[in-house]
Parts: structure tokens; sequence; C-alpha cells
């Protein structure tokens, strides 16, 4: 699942300008480190998802609907995590 939450911050980061792209590309490559562990520390996931939402926080305005969308699936990943 986490690794599905990777490739939605990807895809969503290819949307938004190109000088922003990079930082979610950042954040879904380490989700991805983490989803391909046996045991992904929890707190590290913890603290990329809340990075993520972040990223999403900042969103355009044409992309907020989606944005909310990701921060909520973004959030009941993480209560599972608690």
């Amino acid at each position: 699942m986490l690794a599905v939450f990777a490739e939605a911050l990807r895809e969503f980061g290819r949307l938004v300008p190109e000088d922003q792209q990079r930082r979610y590309e950042m954040v879904a490559s380490e989700l991805e480190q983490e989803a391909a562990k046996e045991q992904p520390d929890r707190g590290w996931v913890r603290s990329l998802l809340e990075r993520g939402k972040n990223l999403l926080v900042g969103a355009p305005a044409n992309l907020q609907h989606l944005a909310q969308v990701a921060k909520i699936g973004f959030d009941l990943y993480g209560q599972g995590l608690a």
C-alpha cells in the first residue's frame, strides 16, 4: 500500500510546475524505499507521509481538490501506523 502512495505522490508531482517536481520525486522515492523493506521504519514513514502532505498543501489552485483527496489517504494510512 505504501508503494501506491509513493506513486500517487510522484504522479501528482508531474502536474505541478517543473521547479517543484523534484521535491515530490524525492519524497516518493523515499517512500518506495521504505515500502521495499520487510519492516519499514514506522516513524520514518510517518515523517515521509507528513512531508508529502506538506507538499500537497502548497499545490496549485487548479489541483487543490486532488491534493485534498491525496492528503486524506495519507492521513488514513498514517493513523494505521500509530
